[in-house]
């Protein structure tokens, strides 16, 4: 309880008292959940295409996330094969990126959860770099909201 007190006082990451204090990861488990314009971290449990996934928090509780500002195409709905494709190489690449891997959520509290009921997030990689930022390096999305039209155009 005193880390977590700590952490919120003076706005300390929980990763870096983590990384310092010695403790196992599992003490700071059941102190965070996600809060307003919160740094949370989660571990990353499955990968549900390009830019959705799912998410253990610390807490123990179970979320589904959504990456703010950025669209892969589709596979659910797909419109022709070349979307689904491309969808895949999405899927295939956040897998990657995410899968099993302790991330850092930056949720706002203006706009924290889609119509789905998904966190809406900015998800920071283990290794301090930005999981939209790198999906839309690949080409394997585009910026959010869009009407891109994966099956008429040319890989973005």
């Amino acid at each position: 309880m005193v880390i977590a007190i700590v952490c919120i006082v003076f706005d300390i990451p929980v990763r870096f008292l983590s990384e310092r204090s010695g403790l196992p990861d599992i003490a700071f488990e059941r102190t965070f959940s996600i809060s307003g314009n919160a740094e949370t971290p989660a571990l990353v449990q499955r990968v549900i295409d390009g830019d959705t996934f799912d998410v253990r928090l610390m807490n123990g509780e179970t979320e589904g996330v959504r990456i703010r500002g950025i669209d892969t195409p589709e596979l659910g709905g797909a419109g022709c094969d070349m979307e689904y494709q491309y969808g895949m190489d999405a899927k295939k690449l956040a897998e990657t990126l995410l899968t099993n891997k302790r991330v850092i959520l930056h949720v706002s509290e203006r706009d924290k959860r889609d119509p789905y009921g998904r966190l809406l997030a900015n998800v920071e990689l283990p290794d301090g770099r930005d999981f939209g930022a790198e999906m839309l390096a690949s080409r394997l999305s585009v910026r959010w909201p869009n009407n891109y039209d994966w099956c008429r155009s040319r890989r973005p």
